[in-house]
């Protein structure tokens, strides 16, 4: 992330996003889990807006989730060379200054603080167990 704080987005992830009235590559930017921001896609965004459009109707508890999650929503456009504007707010949430890791995952990338990144990565060692009772399960043979 440079000073401005603008970070850069590899181009097999700018592929994904799609060009706004000015002809600009454009995405979504929230709030993410254990402290790193995600970045979507408008399309895939929408998709993830539209599975969770019953939930008004569900739990408190995931009335109050989607609450906080849908309201630190924030579109981008990328400059010239392909870089976004992570602004104050999202960086403070993050952590994000100087060094930072950007990983793909599903249909969003998620950017991480270098630091917080080295602490999702030490539980590397219990890889094998972290499916358990959350629905990813075993992969068949």
């Amino acid at each position: 992330m440079d000073q401005k704080g603008r970070v850069f987005l590899p181009k097999r992830f700018q592929d994904s996003l799609t060009r706004d009235a000015q002809d600009n590559l454009s995405g979504v930017l929230t709030f993410g889990f254990e402290g790193c921001l995600f970045i979507f896609s408008k399309e895939d965004f929408a998709a993830l807006r539209a599975r969770h459009a019953a939930d008004v109707f569900a739990s408190p508890t995931t009335r109050k989730r989607n609450r906080r999650f849908f309201s630190k929503v924030r579109e981008f456009t990328l400059d010239g060379s392909g870089r976004m504007l992570v602004p104050d707010f999202f960086r403070g949430h993050a952590d994000l200054d100087g060094e930072v890791v950007m990983v793909g995952v599903s249909d969003h990338a998620e950017l991480w603080s270098s630091a917080r990144w080295a602490e999702q990565e030490s539980y590397d060692d219990d890889f094998d167990t972290l499916g358990d009772g959350e629905g990813f399960g075993q992969v068949g043979v």
